[in-house]
């Protein structure tokens, strides 16, 4: 009974799509997106990558969930603003299809004005 109480309580702490894709948007600062992807939103870790064009950076928030979510910011290093926006979401299958996953993305860039 404990053991089902907790996975129940897991599920509950779940955070949704909607939840978790809502943190960021063009225009806003990087500073904005840490402070809504902290550890309750975004478990799986904040994570920098290389590759970003020059004068910018690229982040990732990601949970740690199946399925896993993650979004892609770049950032502009001279004042911190979003200028691209990545939303990922990754989804197992069943262990029957092992070998199969899902994946589906949509991407947005461009300037905020």
């Amino acid at each position: 009974m404990a053991l089902a109480s907790v996975s129940v309580a897991d599920a509950a702490k779940a955070v949704d799509d909607k939840t978790f894709f809502s943190g960021a948007h063009l225009g806003m600062t990087l500073d904005e997106c840490y402070a809504y992807y902290d550890d309750s939103v975004a478990d799986g870790g904040i994570a920098e990558h290389s590759g970003a064009p020059r004068g910018e950076r690229q982040i990732d928030f990601r949970t740690d969930s199946n399925p896993m979510r993650r979004v892609y910011v770049y950032v502009r290093k001279k004042d911190r603003k979003i200028v691209s926006v990545t939303y990922w979401k990754w989804e197992k299958m069943k262990p029957s299809l092992r070998r199969r996953y899902t994946t589906s993305g949509i991407s947005i860039a461009g300037m905020a004005l």
